[in-house]
């Protein structure tokens, strides 16, 4: 027997046997593939090839669900930009402000910082001014106190 029906390749005298409508459906049965189909021809699908295509379509809907993710963050990103462009345009109004106005106080700051830090240099540095004048004499000496041929 080929299925759960009860009918088989010899089966073909039992349909005369039967009422015209009980061989009506047992004619119609027949043609259905998988009752007198080969058992080679019903091919059932491994485990594993079922597995493999789960996987594939497992790693396409994560794969989609990376796209829309990504698509929703950037879109967040650029509404929170333009959100905060204002602020951001009224710090760099009051940050022009403050360095228009304390532009000239730290400008006179650093003048009056530079020229108290030359004078505390040339503090520090007084000490070497009797060595740095006997260098100098030497020098002087030593250029001027040439020898000069006797008798010519």
């Amino acid at each position: 027997m080929h299925c759960d029906c009860g009918t088989n390749a010899a089966g073909a005298d039992a349909a005369a046997r039967l009422a015209p409508r009980a061989a009506a459906q047992l004619r119609a049965h027949r043609l259905r593939i998988h009752c007198h189909a080969p058992r080679r021809a019903r091919r059932r699908r491994s485990k594993g090839v079922v597995v493999m295509v789960e996987l594939v379509v497992l790693a396409v809907l994560a794969f989609c669900a990376f796209v829309v993710f990504g698509t929703l963050v950037a879109s967040a990103s650029i509404v929170g930009w333009i959100l905060v462009l204002p602020f951001r345009l009224l710090g760099w109004l009051f940050g022009g402000l403050g360095l228009l106005v304390g532009g000239p106080i730290l400008f006179a700051g650093l003048l009056v910082g530079g020229i108290v830090l030359g004078v505390c240099a040339l503090v520090a540095l007084a000490p070497l001014v009797p060595i740095l004048l006997l260098a100098l004499v030497v020098a002087w000496f030593v250029r001027h106190a040439t020898r000069r041929p006797a008798g010519v």
